[in-house]
């Protein structure tokens, strides 16, 4: 198998906790304010939004929700560990507006979540993007009044076996509530 030969594995374990089933534990947590990231769920959001299909029930229900502060940002910090210098990495993850959750709204835009690095990582800046789901379902009206998310996909070369990797809403506007999970990171075969 391609993932035996290249060293893949389905979980690489370089994260943990990655969709808050455990709360923030294996986070490190710089809160603006009491109760300005915390750990919530939202039922069908998983299913519904991210369209997670085919996974056991609640998978993705949970999230990390930061709210900016006027004068301070919230940000999670987690350092990977295992990774290999000298190869490609793709960290992935997925946001939310948590009002469009609350109101059912149909509001596809770009979220102010942003990942950032500590040194150890070479940022590959023409390979990171940010897929704005904005597909209206027409066809699949069950789906129409869910909160649209934003897919981002970072690419970096590791430069060390380990290195922090901090989320934070300081981009975000005053009272932007912002969920955050479905957190991969995950080795990048470049052909």
């Amino acid at each position: 198998m391609l993932s035996e030969k290249f060293g893949y594995k389905y979980h690489p374990g370089h994260l943990r906790n990655c969709d808050f089933n455990a709360g923030l534990e294996h986070w490190e947590v710089q809160a603006a304010a009491a109760h300005s990231v915390k750990k919530t769920s939202f039922p069908g959001y998983g299913r519904n939004s991210q369209r997670r299909w085919g996974a056991p029930p609640n998978t993705g229900d949970d999230f990390c929700l930061l709210t900016r502060c006027e004068n301070k940002a919230n940000s999670i910090s987690q350092t990977a560990t295992g990774l290999s210098p000298g190869k490609l990495y793709t960290l992935q993850f997925v946001t939310a507006d948590y009002q469009d959750m609350l109101l059912k709204r149909f509001n596809p835009r770009q979220h102010q979540i942003s990942a950032e690095f500590s040194a150890g990582a070479e940022l590959l800046p023409e390979q990171c993007y940010v897929y704005v789901e904005n597909r209206s379902y027409k066809k699949q009206p069950r789906l129409a009044g869910h909160a649209r998310v934003n897919l981002h996909y970072v690419r970096f070369r590791a430069l060390q076996d380990s290195l922090k990797i901090t989320f934070s809403d300081e981009k975000a506007g005053v009272g932007e509530e912002l969920a955050l999970n479905y957190i991969v990171l995950r080795p990048y075969h470049q052909p």
